[in-house]
């Protein structure tokens, strides 16, 4: 992504800003974890914020007639994986 010459500077910006969104949210759950905290609210922070950018950034992929057919499979296949990781993270035991 850093060394993508098709992305201007601004493009390059908000996903960075989206990764260390997801970076952060992800260290508070498992720092709270770790200490036996309860981790409930960070995770619900983190599986909203998940579905949210992979619904929005998912579709943008999908209908996006630039996009190749491999680089379509592997998001959609990150999209839902992400979508079940976050269904099984919030139907688990409750702290």
């Amino acid at each position: 992504m850093l060394l993508n010459d098709q992305l201007n500077g601004a493009e390059v910006a908000w996903r960075l800003v989206a990764a260390a969104i997801f970076l952060t949210l992800a260290s508070v759950v498992f720092f709270h974890m770790m200490r036996g905290a309860n981790s409930r609210t960070w995770l619900q922070l983190l599986v909203i914020w998940s579905v949210g950018f992979w619904i929005i950034r998912g579709g943008g992929i999908l209908f996006d007639s630039q996009r190749t057919l491999g680089f379509k499979t592997v998001h959609t296949l990150l999209m839902f994986g992400t979508f079940a990781l976050a269904a099984i993270s919030v139907s688990g035991k409750r702290n």
